[in-house]
């Protein structure tokens, strides 16, 4: 859904009840996400080139942190800075905000925030007063213009009627230029899919020229849009192909505010769509690791079955021992009676060893083979081991289903060194993605987001606290948190019940899940994190689709 400039000029008005307040603080999510908060409101921009957008976000609330070299800068130049200004050139898709400041010596600094909301161009771009680029999100060089810190911002290019500032004499010189066809129309602020829906609530056709009536029509139908877009009311179109916003009234439209229609429509959307994207990306992670070890199991099997027969060094050398008294000279081969068998076997010795000589030899490749195949052996089963966490991890990232969860899945990740560690990002994800946490009939129940967080929870737990765990698949482990009281069979339902829905089988329907006292469940010796055993258990049945529990998380 096309983020165009009437949109913008509302979103732009919502902002300019700020002017003149300071900002508190900037964020960034992701890499495309950025928040201003002032007191009172956070104003969200996202450059993402698929969903570019800004509008006033309701309270403060915003997704987990992360950190970039763009928002450092951004912050070292604009927090605490006064919102002195905005501008918004013809409804363009592009914005400047206008900061002042104030240094320790008592200096007024000035800066200037350009953003540009224009598909896979989106930008934001830092300058000081002189529009000096001090930053910039994108390094952008092309034949009209060089974005690059320490070159001069000017604005992109842009044509169309500025419906802001135009009478009827120029509006008539603009469609005798383009021979009154109506595709060759562009008005700044609108994308193509807004001026066909106003040539059709018009009766205009998309591809015709039009008539001297039609265009007065027209001019009058442009007035009314800029005189619609001084609120902040929008019309969500739910049009079978592709749902959309208008910033004007269309007829079977439905009104909302915009930040509930960009909250809702557009910000939902690249939400998931970022979210997915996120998870893929590790999951490949996760997933090129998983192949790497199945290739080195396949390997130390077939390692394994080609020394299967290493017994048979050893009868060589008792065969020998027991026929030393007869072998006097070295040979090639010799024939042996088999003891087992009846039956003569042939022999290949060394010519230039003995026999002795030759049957100490063998014994030594016995003694070889035979550590080594305990030696690969106990790899094996390390590696398995290894093999099923990392397995059980993998459907952990599949039953994910928020920022928080993935970010702590994440940062098990680069516990355990498949990617690479960042500490302060680190810091921040394990303060902000804790445990879940739910309250049901005054108990509280915790849910671990990653194994690491499972362990933790049950280390952390009471020896009379509950815990909980589906049966035989991966899931998150849940502690029933009894605070010396009993719970009933509602509350220990419940607990059942978040182990169901946050395991792999909370779409299959019925779980198994089973629970016991924290005392009955514990950690086997170089275990992996989130393995355990446990015993003196009961199992219940849940039906993970049918929860009709009042919780508060």
């Amino acid at each position: 859904m096309a983020y165009n400039g009437l949109l913008l000029y509302k979103a732009l008005g919502e902002l300019g009840k700020f002017r003149g307040y300071s900002l508190r603080q900037i964020y960034q999510s992701g890499k495309n996400n950025f928040y201003f908060r002032f007191q009172g409101g956070t104003f969200q921009i996202s450059v993402n080139p698929r969903y570019p957008f800004a509008f006033m976000r309701k309270g403060n609330d915003r997704e987990p942190s992360t950190d970039s070299p763009f928002l450092k800068i951004l912050r070292g130049k604009l927090n605490g800075a006064i919102l002195a200004g905005i501008n918004q050139p013809a409804l363009d898709r592009v914005f400047e905000l206008r900061f002042h400041k104030r240094t320790p010596f008592g200096e007024l600094e000035d800066y200037r925030l350009f953003v540009e909301l224009i598909g896979p161009a989106s930008n934001i771009v830092l300058t000081d007063g002189e529009l000096k680029i001090l930053s910039l999100h994108k390094k952008r060089i092309t034949e009209k213009r060089t974005l690059l810190a320490g070159s001069r911002y000017t604005f992109p290019e842009k044509e169309g009627i500025d419906i802001l500032n135009i009478n009827w004499e120029e509006f008539l010189k603009y469609l005798e230029k383009r021979n009154f066809i109506s595709s060759e129309i562009k008005v700044l602020g609108f994308d193509r899919r807004s001026l066909e829906a106003l040539f059709s609530s018009l009766a205009i056709g998309n591809n015709q020229r039009i008539s001297l009536d039609e265009a007065k029509m027209l001019y009058e139908g442009l007035k009314a849009v800029r005189k619609s877009i001084e609120n902040t009311r929008v019309y969500y179109m739910n049009a079978e192909e592709k749902p959309w916003i208008s910033a004007f009234y269309l007829p079977g439209a439905k009104e909302m505010e915009l930040s509930t229609a960009i909250d809702e429509l557009i910000e939902a959307k690249r939400k998931k769509e970022e979210f997915k994207a996120v998870k893929n990306t590790i999951q490949r992670h996760l997933n090129k690791e998983i192949k790497r070890l199945q290739k080195l199991i396949d390997k130390l099997t077939e390692e394994i079955s080609s020394l299967a027969d290493y017994e048979k060094y050893r009868k060589i050398g008792q065969l020998l021992t027991a026929n030393l008294y007869r072998l006097k000279e070295k040979k090639e081969s010799i024939w042996i009676e088999d003891w087992e068998s009846g039956e003569k076997i042939q022999i290949k010795l060394d010519p230039r060893l003995t026999p002795s000589e030759n049957a100490k030899m063998f014994f030594r490749y016995y003694n070889r083979s035979k550590r080594k195949v305990l030696a690969v052996e106990n790899r094996l089963k390390k590696l398995k081991s290894l093999f099923e966490y990392y397995l059980d991890l993998r459907e952990l990232f599949e039953i994910a289903s928020s920022s928080e969860d993935l970010e702590a899945l994440k940062g098990e990740l680069e516990e355990i060194g498949i990617l690479k560690k960042k500490h302060a990002k680190r810091r921040k994800i394990h303060a902000s993605s804790g445990p879940k946490s739910f309250t049901f009939r005054g108990f509280r129940y915790l849910v671990g987001r990653n194994n690491i967080q499972n362990d933790q929870i049950r280390r952390e737990a009471a020896a009379d606290d509950l815990w909980f765990h589906a049966r035989n698949i991966p899931g998150a482990h849940v502690i029933l948190k009894a605070g010396g009281k009993r719970p009933g069979d509602e509350e220990i339902k419940f607990g059942a019940f978040l182990a169901a829905t946050h395991s792999k089988g909370k779409l299959s329907g019925k779980v198994e899940v089973d629970y016991t006292n924290v005392k009955n469940v514990w950690k086997p010796k170089g275990a992996h994190p989130g393995m355990v055993l446990y015993k003196n258990y009961q199992t219940l049945v849940i039906d993970s689709g049918e929860g009709d529990f009042h919780a508060e998380s």
